[in-house]
């Protein structure tokens, strides 16, 4: 069978130590839906052996630290594999759901009572089933089953719950309960003890093999020490339970991708044409469209681990209340942690227990929020995608003649059920809500009604969050690095900035912990420019080294370093750049970032240099911002008279204008290096010459001349770790004076704005005769 283009990369190691698991369930799919014939084999009885040999590959302890007898895998690797594997069968995948969210939420408060019995059972090799769900008409979030007391005083569960996704294989179960004063907890009990009834009674259309049915608990009797409270949860757990799902949907969609690619080559086998290129262009987009959810389920994981990393490390960061191990939340073992056969191994001496206040709790909430947003617009992007996919791989199927011979339609089925545990359109409002409303998730129909009439009054009346607040007070959104934004004032002794290298930009984008960390180290440093590189390195000579864009990684890093400018670095002109290109993609940077970007010009030729210059900067003021109308109520969009033509010529030729109005800061700051200077008449402006600069005060220092320093090639880490080798001071401006916009890179700098000589032929754009033509645009 051929593999689409679209195969996730899951890391060596893990695709080669459950490449037999992945065999087994593929031979389960096909035992399951055979074309014409009965089935093959039992499939509910095929998955319970897959199921088996995943647990004795280590997938059940796969994100357990190797101390504690696991694989030590990250969230991305986690996810990576749900989607490999669910490529091969997302039943048996998805069996494991309740057993992922188990271990998550005891992986975030380590060293607890209840944290060391479960994982040390998990790391034992055992699979944790159970249920939340209840049949019947209750209410979101409300439990019929109970836990209360014998007359001996005995534990007894009992109840009964639907969705048991996963629990006919399974070791041990999980379930939601209310004790007789109104208490909800969580309880587990082993699966094998009297009075659980486990029925094969799922009967959904798709996902038929997850073992979804229901469950019977009758006067289960429960050990006290595996009741835990019910804020013992995961504070991101709707996330987490939306992005296992998402991770299996992407695997569906690999699946779909693949079944495409395979149906090509039976039509091929039976002897028939070449398709026509609609039906290839099918093939393709399906495909494509695996590809991108793949992209989408992978960023959100990288979302969740930078949350796991911040619970983890604010739940060991937190005072306890009596200096001792000990916290009211649970029972803690002193020197608990969790061990490979469920024993306990002593805890680093001394390690403070967190009380659950304060600190924590905020850090909790925000990790909720977060992972809520993240998750719902994930599932707003993939799901529809997904099912594209899918309904596309059974057309081709049926196009090609091959009808139910390799079951396309099982992936539509799957998906779309999949699909109904959680509406897009809810998650959709879910969105609105968080980030214009600032309503969390979780309330009831009347409760989010009202709060959204009570966020509606406030915006009518002008009390609104605006977005800059929003991004910094905890609200749902992008995730931002900086606690406050810093606006700078001069002192005289310039502005410090710091010197990236186009790989260790790269790797910040992708990885949001690390960006975090990189953040408040250019916070405690004072740090107020990233100087971005277009180069991934570079041996000094002009062309040796493949181009990086520089402007989009600063638009991308916008959202999440809030208050930084960016200076975009160019060694001479961009391989293949034309200056209209260029002042484009800088002038709607300015634009995107209110004025806080600026231009760095290491020259290679002085004279082509100066001509590519001298272009860029004529077509930034070829339309100028204040020709944009500022009130709706004006006539027009803009006043066009002012608008002109550079008409440019020599190598660097150019019309004009731009077709993007000038930058918030009059002219985009422009430092020169490498030689290059700009003299008065020769419609070239600079705000400075960068051969001056020198290191920051009181770091190592970079060099004579700053123009040939930076981080050339090294990656995040490594540019972490000597920070203080890419550090320079830009030099001060003689002040903005009145003419300045506050926030923008010259109002920072103390730079003025600059007065720009038009060159002589230079023409308007538009033919103005008169005031009733003003205002064309």
């Amino acid at each position: 069978m051929s593999t689409a283009a679209s195969a996730p990369s899951v890391p060596g190691t893990l695709a080669e130590r459950f490449a037999p698991a992945a065999a087994l369930m593929r031979r389960a799919v096909r035992a399951g839906c055979p074309a014409g014939r009965p089935l093959a084999g039992d499939p509910l009885k095929e998955r319970a052996e897959a199921v088996r040999l995943l647990a004795q590959l280590g997938f059940g302890r796969l994100r357990l630290p190797r101390a504690a007898g696991g694989l030590d895998a990250d969230v991305p690797a986690l996810m990576d594999l749900l989607i490999h594997l669910s490529a091969a069968d997302s039943d048996t995948v998805q069996a494991w759901r309740t057993h992922l969210l188990v271990t998550e939420r005891n992986l975030v408060r380590p060293g607890t009572a209840e944290s060391s019995r479960w994982l040390g059972r998990i790391a034992s090799g055992a699979m944790i089933g159970g249920g939340w769900t209840e049949p019947g008409g209750t209410a979101t979030g409300t439990f019929e089953t109970t836990l209360a007391a014998d007359e001996a005083g005995n534990l007894r569960l009992d109840g009964r719950k639907f969705y048991s996704t996963g629990s006919l294989y399974a070791d041990w179960l999980e379930f939601s309960a209310v004790r007789p004063g109104g208490e909800y907890v969580i309880a587990g009990v082993p699966a094998s003890a009297p009075g659980v009834e486990l029925r094969d009674d799922w009967t959904g259309f798709g996902q038929k093999y997850t073992a979804s049915g229901t469950t019977v608990l009758g006067a289960v009797p429960v050990d006290p020490r595996d009741v835990v409270a019910w804020d013992t949860q995961h504070p991101a757990l709707e996330g987490w339970q939306q992005a296992v799902l998402l991770a299996i949907l992407a695997g569906i969609a690999q699946a779909a991708a693949e079944t495409a690619a395979e149906a090509l080559e039976v039509a091929a086998r039976f002897g028939a044409d070449l398709p026509g290129e609609d039906l290839l262009g099918r093939i393709g987009r399906i495909s494509a469209r695996a590809y991108g959810v793949r992209a989408v389920v992978m960023e959100l994981a990288r979302e969740l681990q930078a949350t796991h990393e911040a619970l983890v490390n604010a739940w060991e960061a937190q005072p306890c209340e009596s200096g001792i191990l000990g916290t009211p939340h649970s029972s803690r073992e002193p020197g608990a942690l969790p061990g490979a056969t469920g024993a306990s191994v002593a805890a680093p001496s001394g390690r403070p227990v967190p009380s659950g206040t304060g600190d924590l709790s905020e850090i909790r909430r925000q990790a909720a929020r977060g992972a809520d947003l993240a998750s719902a617009k994930a599932h707003s992007l993939v799901l529809p995608e997904v099912l594209a996919a899918t309904n596309e791989a059974a057309a081709v199927t049926g196009q090609l003649g091959l009808f139910d011979r390799l079951s396309a339609d099982r992936h539509w089925r799957n998906a779309r059920t999949l699909g109904c545990h959680n509406p897009v359109v809810f998650k959709e409002r879910m969105i609105t809500d968080m980030e214009t409303f600032g309503i969390a998730p979780g309330l009831s129909r009347e409760e989010r009604s009202s709060a959204r009439q009570e966020a509606w009054t406030r915006l009518r009346q002008g009390q609104g969050k605006d977005r800059e607040q929003k991004a910094h007070d905890g609200t749902p959104g992008t995730r931002t690095a900086v606690a406050q934004p810093r606006h700078g004032g001069q002192d005289g002794s310039g502005t410090r900035a710091a010197l990236l290298s186009a790989r260790a930009t790269a790797e910040l984008i992708a990885d949001p912990s690390l960006l975090e960390r990189a953040a408040g180290v250019l916070h405690d440093r004072d740090v107020r420019v990233l100087v971005l590189p277009d180069r991934p390195a570079s041996d000094g000579t002009a062309g040796t080294a493949p181009v990086f864009d520089p402007s989009i990684a600063a638009a991308v890093l916008l959202s999440r370093l809030p208050g930084t400018a960016f200076l975009i670095r160019t060694e001479g002109i961009p391989p293949g750049e034309l200056p209209y290109n260029f002042a484009r993609r800088l002038a709607t940077l300015e634009h995107l970032s209110g004025g806080a970007a600026g231009w760095w010009l290491d020259s290679q030729d002085h004279v082509r240099d100066r001509e590519f210059a001298i272009t860029v900067q004529q077509l930034w003021a070829s339309w100028p911002l204040e020709s944009v109308a500022t009130s709706q109520d004006a006539p027009a969009f803009a006043d066009v008279a002012p608008i002109r033509r550079i008409n440019r010529g020599g190598e660097f030729a150019s019309a004009g204008p731009l077709n993007v109005p000038s930058s918030p800061q009059g002219l985009p700051v422009v430092f020169f290096s490498g030689g290059l200077q700009a003299s008065a008449g020769d419609h070239l402006y600079a705000d400075g010459h960068l051969g001056q600069a020198g290191p920051a005060s009181g770091d190592a220092g970079t060099g004579e001349d700053a123009g040939t320093t930076g981080a050339t090639g090294i990656g995040a880490e490594e540019w972490l770790a000597g920070i203080d080798a890419h550090l320079l001071t830009l030099p001060a401006g003689p002040g903005a004076g009145a003419q300045t916009p506050d926030g923008t890179l010259r109002a920072l700098l103390g730079l003025p704005v600059p007065e720009l000589t038009p060159l002589p032929e230079a023409a308007p754009r538009f033919d103005v005769h008169d005031d009733a033509d003003k205002g064309a645009l």
